[in-house]
C-alpha cells in the first residue's frame, strides 16, 4: 500500500508537455536554487555531463559556462583502443578507427574553453590516454593557467611526451599540481620558477630534463606541504634532491620493477611530520635537517642502511624486497617511541640467497602496540624478526601476520613455531591470515 502511494504521489508531480509530448516536472525545485549553488553542484561532474544540462531549460542553457571547474577525460577513446587490441587490425587501421573519436574530443575541449567565461578557475583536470597532438594539449594547459587556475591535474599517456609550458612555472595562484605519465618536467633556469602558493605536488612516473630540473623545483615552492613522488625508469635523474623548508608530508616510491639503478636520494625537510619511502634502488640515501621527526641530527649519512634517530616518530611503514632489509634493525633501534609498525616484504625468488637477512640490533620497543607484517613466507629472517618483537615489546597489543603464499599446512607449521616464542606482553594477540 505504501509503495502504491509513493507511485501515485510521484505521478501527480509530473505533467505532460502537449507540444513535445514529454513528461515535464511541475515542481522543479532544483532550478529554483541560486545559480552559484547550481554551479557548485555541477563542478563535481565531468564537464561533458555539465554541458549536457544546457538542454534542460533556458535557465540551464549557459549555466555550465560559469562552473568554476573543468574536467576532461578521453576515457572513451582509451576504452576503444583497449577493445581494438584484441583484434588483428594493423596499427594504421586501429588509428584510423580511433581518429574520429580523438578529433571529436579535441573539438569538444576547444569549444568549452572558448565558451567558458570563468576568470578564476578552481580546478582543471585533463586526462589524455590517446592524444597524438601534444601542442594542442599544451594550448589547453596554457588556457587554464591564463585563468588563474588553483588546481591542475594532468595525466598524459602517449608516445610523444608533453613539454610543460613555461608559464606553468610562474603560476602564482596554483595550490595543487598533479602530473602523471608522459610529461617532461623541464624546470626553467633559477629565478624563473616560482610557486608562491603551491601546497600539494604529486609527480607520478614523469620524466625530468636532468638533475637540475629536480634540484631547482622544490626550493621554488616555499609553502609546499605535501609531496608525492613515484619515479619511472630512465627519468634522466641520477641524484634526486629534495629541499623543501615547509614540507610536512613526503611519500617516495622508487620501486624495483625497473632496470635502472639510481645513485642518490637527498632529503632536507626541517618541517617534515610524515615520511614514507619505498626505495631499494638508490645507492645512497641522505637525510639532513629532519628536525620535526628527530630531536638531534647526525651528519649526512652516505649509507642506505643508516639513518638519524627518529625520537618523535610513532608510526613506521616499511616496504622492502626479499633479502634487502638489512637496514631494518638499525632503523627500528633509532625509533624509540614507535607505536605502530607496518612491514611489507617482497616474495622470495629463485636464486635469492637463503641466509638470514636479519642483523641483530637492540630496538627497545618500549611503546610498540601494533605490528602488521605482510608477505610473510616463514623464512628464518622473518621468524627472527617476529621472535625479537614478541620477546621485547612489552606493551604490544596485536601482531597481524599475512602469509598469502603459504598453504594451510605450511601456515600451521609456522604458527606452531611462533606459538613457542616467549612474549614480553601478556596481552598480545597474534593473528595469522
Amino acid at each position: 500500500m505504501a509503495k502504491a502511494n509513493t507511485v501515485q504521489s510521484t505521478t501527480q508531480s509530473i505533467a505532460v508537455d502537449s507540444k513535445s509530448k514529454r513528461p515535464k516536472l511541475s515542481n522543479d525545485r532544483i532550478s529554483t536554487l541560486p545559480d552559484s549553488v547550481l554551479c557548485h553542484i555541477l563542478s563535481f561532474l565531468p564537464t561533458k555531463y555539465a554541458v549536457r544540462t544546457s538542454i534542460l531549460s533556458t535557465k540551464w542553457k549557459y549555466l555550465w559556462t560559469s562552473v568554476p571547474s573543468l574536467d576532461f577525460d578521453d576515457e572513451r577513446i582509451a576504452k576503444l583502443n583497449l577493445d581494438l587490441r584484441g583484434t588483428k587490425k594493423s596499427r594504421a587501421q586501429k588509428d584510423k578507427q580511433i581518429q574520429p573519436q580523438r578529433k571529436s574530443f579535441m573539438n569538444f575541449v576547444d569549444r568549452v574553453l572558448i565558451l567558458h567565461n570563468v576568470s578564476c578557475l578552481r580546478k582543471f583536470r585533463l586526462h589524455c590516454y590517446q592524444m597524438d597532438d601534444m601542442l594542442h594539449v599544451n594550448t589547453w594547459v596554457c588556457a587554464a593557467i591564463g585563468r588563474d587556475v588553483q588546481d591542475i591535474d594532468l595525466h598524459v599517456s602517449w608516445e610523444q611526451p608533453l613539454q610543460l609550458p613555461r608559464s606553468l612555472f610562474t603560476c602564482n595562484m596554483l595550490v595543487v599540481l598533479k602530473l602523471s605519465r608522459e610529461i617532461v618536467v623541464n624546470t626553467p633556469a633559477e629565478g624563473s620558477v616560482c610557486f608562491p602558493n603551491l601546497k600539494i605536488l604529486h609527480l607520478k612516473w614523469v620524466k625530468y630534463v636532468n638533475d637540475d630540473s629536480v634540484r631547482k623545483l622544490f626550493p621554488s615552492c616555499p609553502v609546499l606541504e605535501d609531496l608525492l613522488i613515484w619515479r619511472c625508469n630512465d627519468d634522466n635523474v641520477i641524484t634526486f634532491s629534495i629541499f623543501a623548508s615547509a614540507l610536512k608530508r613526503l611519500i617516495i616510491d622508487f620501486g624495483s620493477q625497473y632496470s635502472q639503478d639510481y645513485k642518490k636520494l637527498e632529503i632536507n625537510a626541517p618541517a617534515l611530520e610524515y615520511l614514507n619511502i619505498r626505495d631499494d634502488r638508490s645507492e645512497h640515501i641522505s637525510f639532513q635537517n629532519l628536525s620535526s621527526l628527530v630531536d638531534d641530527m647526525e651528519p649526512l649519512t652516505e649509507s642506505p642502511y643508516k639513518s638519524p634517530p627518529f625520537h618523535k616518530l610513532t608510526r613506521l611503514e616499511v616496504a622492502v624486497g626479499n633479502c634487502n632489509w638489512n637496514f631494518l634493525p638499525n632503523l627500528l633501534e633509532r625509533c624509540d617511541n614507535l607505536e605502530v609498525l607496518v612491514f611489507s616484504k617482497g616474495s622470495k625468488r629463485p636464486g635469492d640467497p637463503h641466509e638470514s637477512c636479519w642483523i641483530q640490533a637492540q630496538p627497545l620497543f618500549l611503546h610498540l602496540t601494533t605490528v602488521v607484517i605482510s608477505g610473510f613466507e616463514g623464512l628464518t629472517d622473518e621468524l627472527e624478526l617476529v621472535q625479537y618483537i614478541l620477546e621485547n615489546a612489552k606493551v604490544l597489543k596485536t601482531m597481524t601476520i599475512k602469509a598469502w603464499s603459504l598453504d594451510i599446512k605450511a601456515k600451521f607449521d609456522v604458527l606452531k613455531k611462533i606459538s613457542m616464542f616467549q612474549r614480553r606482553s601478556k596481552t598480545c594477540q597474534v593473528g595469522f591470515t
